[in-house]
Formats: C-alpha cells, sequence, structure tokens
C-alpha cells in the first residue's frame, strides 16, 4: 500500500480550498465552454445526434424572433429538417460563431450569455444575423446539458 505525503495531502487541501482544481480534474467552467463550444460546431453542422445528447430531457427553446417555444422533441424534430436542407443542397451554412461569451455559474447550474453571428445561403440569396442569446446549463451526471434558450435579434 503507497502512503501518500502530508506535504502532498496539505498542497491539494490548500488548492481545494483556495479554488483551484484538482489535478485531472477539469474546471467547471472550462467543461461548459467547451459543451457550448461543441453545441455550436453541432448546430452549424446540423449533427442531431450531438444536440440530443448534450439537450436535457426537459428542455426549452424559445424563439426571439417568432416568438415560439419548442420543447426537446420538438426542437429536434426541426433540427433534423434543417440537417435535411443542408444536406439536399437547399440551405448552406457559410458562417456560424459565438462571440462575447459570458459564464457565470452558480453551483450546479450556469447562465451563458453571448452573441451568435450567423450566414445563410438559401434559394441563392445570403442572409446574415446577429442575435444576443442566453442559455440554461445544468451540469448532471458528470455532463452539461442545455436546459433552456432564448434569443433575440440584435438590430
Amino acid at each position: 500500500m503507497k502512503i501518500v505525503s502530508p506535504i502532498v495531502t496539505a498542497v491539494v487541501l490548500a488548492q481545494v480550498a483556495l479554488g483551484a482544481s484538482v489535478p485531472g480534474e477539469a474546471a467547471p467552467e472550462a467543461e461548459l465552454r467547451a459543451a457550448v463550444e461543441a453545441f455550436g460546431r453541432a448546430f452549424r453542422e446540423a449533427d442531431v445526434q450531438t444536440l440530443g445528447r448534450l439537450l436535457s430531457d426537459n428542455y426549452v427553446h424559445v424563439n426571439g424572433s417568432s416568438g415560439d417555444v419548442l420543447g426537446r422533441s420538438d426542437w429536434l424534430a426541426w433540427m433534423e429538417a434543417r440537417r435535411a436542407r443542408i444536406e439536399n443542397g437547399e440551405l448552406s451554412i457559410t458562417e456560424y460563431r459565438i462571440e462575447d461569451l459570458s459564464v457565470v455559474i452558480h453551483g450546479d447550474t450556469a447562465i451563458v450569455v453571448g452573441t451568435v453571428i450567423s450566414s445563410q445561403v438559401t434559394g441563392g440569396a445570403t442572409s446574415t444575423n446577429r442575435v444576443r442569446f442566453s442559455n440554461t446549463w445544468l451540469y448532471s451526471n458528470s455532463t452539461w446539458r442545455r436546459v433552456a434558450f432564448h434569443d433575440s435579434p440584435i438590430a
């Protein structure tokens, strides 16, 4: 049986007490930012499987342009239709990026606010959108999952 040095134990306990992450563990904010980035990439690519893994079972999506409120299954069905439009060439996403990302974590819940700039080509016409979004994420079973979304167009 290997005995851990009292000095190593004291250093690790001091790091935890001061809020540092324990070696081998990612900081919660870094994990959340990685999940937000993965979600954005999956949205751009219409990767419905990845999006499904990153959503909570009781996900609520509020579209700021239309006012529509969608649950998880309806939003994923919308994403499936979007994926089909991308695959058949009807829709092309030319840009999708997240800027001004702000993260506030409260225990196992986080508020994420940022800006999305996106451009797409539909029927030969290019459109560009800028929206401000807010998301609520929940950390459960060692994974961050998005539980709510709302966006508003930026004039």
